[in-house]
């Protein structure tokens, strides 16, 4: 095992590309860790609970039962960028069994599920911004809808 020493940078206002190349090095070590440390997960509700539900039940997309908070003392990244790396495995979880599945119907619920997931997250992390909105539940769905395919956008391409 090599040893590595973690920095702590703060980034006020990060641009785009630095947002993804954050996120990618973090889901590649968050990948590694799944793929290596099988007495880790065990220790780690945060990364158990997905090997708990299937892919298709609404409970594999509810959001980590310790909010993510042993996982980003293990990785050393925010809890936010622990929700971002359980968002992008989940896509890529979903993507996958997209593949393999011919219910169209069941598609599209886990699709709904995912969906839903993401911008529940974007709602509790830009309250600020949603409240603002001046033309009410209308123009607040509307930004949601916009923020959701951006994020999910951003994510594909990692």
């Amino acid at each position: 095992s090599t040893c590595m020493d973690i920095v702590e940078v703060n980034v006020e206002d990060p641009a785009p590309g630095f947002v993804a190349l954050r996120d990618s090095v973090d889901y590649k070590r968050f990948v590694s860790l799944l793929e290596s440390k099988r007495d880790t997960i065990d220790k780690l509700p945060d990364l158990k609970y997905l090997q708990k539900y299937p892919l298709t039940s609404k409970e594999y997309f509810q959001p980590a039962p310790d909010g993510g908070l042993s996982l980003a003392s293990l990785l050393k990244i925010t809890k936010r960028q622990t929700e971002v790396m359980h968002e992008i495995y989940k896509l890529a979880a979903v993507e996958k069994w997209k593949q393999g599945s011919k219910d169209n119907a069941q598609i599209q619920q886990v699709e709904t599920n995912y969906r839903l997931m993401i911008k529940k997250s974007l709602k509790s992390h830009r309250t600020e911004e949603l409240g603002a909105c001046e033309g009410g539940k209308e123009e607040q769905k509307a930004l949601l809808a916009k923020w959701f395919d951006q994020t999910h956008s951003h994510y594909r391409k990692l």
